[in-house]
């Protein structure tokens, strides 16, 4: 896996000054592998022992919690606590995280977390201060010669590897990966280079590679091909690498209930308007009843009490035309009631109009979300779960998760992915001169720019909003400013009008966007 020992040494690096000495205000579970802990500055360690890709990062992202056992136990004798030291096992995939914290009585005891991120036997362990197994998040016996349960020594896992940061010589030759920490995709670049310690001691420089698969490192890795991505630090690359692999199950798991519970409110909508361009049909047919009422009201002199019916000549056409009658009502009581029932139809008509185009704004709205779902990062599908009430709403007010842009210039791109995102940065953060961008005609992304439009911004913010809508072939992209905007009222999502705007035509060129712009989160 690409968060391998060397991985983790380089991200010790990075975290460490801003962990060390800090108090764990909270320990929250955000979900039965991932665990949060939670520091001053909204900032949070995430350990996750997910089989599909355990690792750790610190994120000032907000995320949703949950309730379960071991993140009690977590709580327990982490919850306020202040961390000392977080350090690696040689080059191995297993660090300690090692904390101080107050009993009942006040006196200070030192509680460890040993952290295991080694894939499907990934593991959490809880320590003492002699290294006595408090709790473990897999117990077991005699597995890998070793007893996980409490009471018992902590042992670590045995490597009969080369720790490769220990070397004092290189190996050019690699014919064999014999190195802690060392994993098959970081061993296949020294391979491709001819150097172990060239390639290990390669400045930090956090790179994506989007090729036929989705792979990542703390530097380059020159023998992969495909589109490269740069990100400002290692854990900004690992959530970077999430939200684009998708692999959380929870959130793969929240993207199909979204999008099942879109894809049936729209089948419903759509047997709904069906029904009401049905209704309407019918409802229209009121012309033939608007001339029996005024041909009645022609011919009331002709109507004897207690008829049943009378036939009248329609002087347009010259045919015979015969109306019934209500025995029990009087002649212009008759005439009333015809009259009532062409107003009647009327407001049938009017009613049915209004709600079709309902419909229709319901249907364009769930086809809106479907659209942003396919788009839709972690963070997003979370944002769009709550907004369709598939999720609890957070109690407290939470800050949409923008992706932003700065430009050569230093001006800052704005970009929304889903409505609650597109409110908030056309709404709330925007401001009248700002440029709105938006693909023409397609529920793309709301795109924001603050800076002066010159040729070549409105290629690269239009660009940018062609990008993230996941389109490859070139749109007509309008931009406007913001001060044009309207909200379309009495509308669910982030549909908008507007006047005055221009269009130009571009396609979600990632590299031009890369070369022009710098992704800061």
């Amino acid at each position: 896996m690409a968060f391998d020992g060397v991985f983790a040494h380089y991200m010790l690096e990075e975290i460490k000054p801003v962990l060390i000495g800090k108090r764990i205000s909270k320990v929250e579970a955000i979900n039965e592998t991932d665990y949060a802990f939670s520091l001053a500055g909204k900032l949070a360690l995430i350990l996750s022992a997910d089989k599909n890709f355990s690792h750790f990062r610190v994120t000032q992202k907000d995320f949703i919690h949950t309730d379960n056992h071991f993140g009690n136990i977590l709580k327990k004798y982490f919850n306020s606590a202040f961390i000392d030291s977080i350090n690696q096992f040689g080059s191995d995939r297993i660090i300690c995280l090692s904390v101080t914290k107050n009993d009942e009585l006040g006196y200070p005891k030192v509680y460890k977390l040993v952290f295991e991120f080694t894939g499907k036997t990934s593991n959490l362990i809880i320590l003492d201060e002699a290294d006595i197994i408090i709790e473990a998040y897999h117990k077991h016996f005699e597995i890998d010669s070793r007893i996980i349960s409490p009471n018992v020594a902590y042992a670590k896992l045995e490597s009969t590897k080369v720790d490769p940061f220990s070397m004092k010589s290189d190996d050019t030759t690699l014919q064999e990966n014999i190195y802690e920490g060392v994993s098959k995709l970081l061993f296949s670049e020294c391979c491709y280079v001819s150097s172990l310690l060239n390639v290990i001691n390669r400045k930090v420089d956090p790179t994506l590679i989007a090729g036929n698969k989705i792979n990542f490192y703390c530097f380059d890795l020159l023998h992969l091909e495909g589109e490269r991505i740069k990100y400002d630090d290692l854990s900004s690359l690992i959530e970077g690498y999430i939200e684009k692999s998708k692999l959380a199950s929870t959130e793969n798991a929240d993207e199909k209930l979204a999008k099942a519970y879109c894809l049936k409110e729209l089948e419903k909508a759509k047997n709904k308007l069906a029904k009401q361009a049905d209704e309407l049909a019918k409802a229209k047919n009121y012309a033939s009843l608007e001339r029996d009422a005024q041909l009645l009201a022609s011919n009331i002199h002709l109507v004897k009490p207690y008829q049943e019916e009378i036939k009248v000549i329609d002087y347009n056409t010259g045919e015979e035309v015969t109306l019934p009658l209500n025995t029990k009502i009087s002649p212009n009581e008759n005439v009333n009631f015809y009259f009532n029932k062409v107003k009647k139809q009327k407001r049938t008509i009017e009613a049915l109009d209004e709600q079709i185009e309902n419909t229709h704004q319901e249907i364009e709205y769930l086809e809106t979300l479907l659209n942003q779902i396919s788009i839709a990062t972690n963070s997003s599908i979370k944002e769009i779960c709550k907004e369709i009430g598939l999720a609890k709403p957070d109690k407290r007010i939470v800050k949409p998760a923008i992706t932003r842009y700065i430009d050569e210039d230093g001006y800052v791109i704005l970009v929304g992915k889903n409505n609650t995102q597109n409110n908030y940065i056309t709404n709330k953060l925007a401001r009248a001169n700002d440029y709105f961008f938006h693909i023409a005609s397609y529920p793309g992304c709301h795109v924001i720019y603050n800076g002066p439009l010159t040729e070549d911004k409105i290629k690269l913010v239009a660009s940018i909003c062609v990008y993230h809508s996941k389109k490859t072939s070139i749109m007509a992209v309008d931009y406007v400013q913001v001060k044009y905007l309207k909200k379309v009222k009495g509308t669910n999502g982030s549909f908008v009008t507007y006047t005055n705007q221009k269009t130009t035509h571009v396609d979600g060129d990632i590299e031009y966007i890369n070369a022009h712009a710098k992704l800061v989160n």
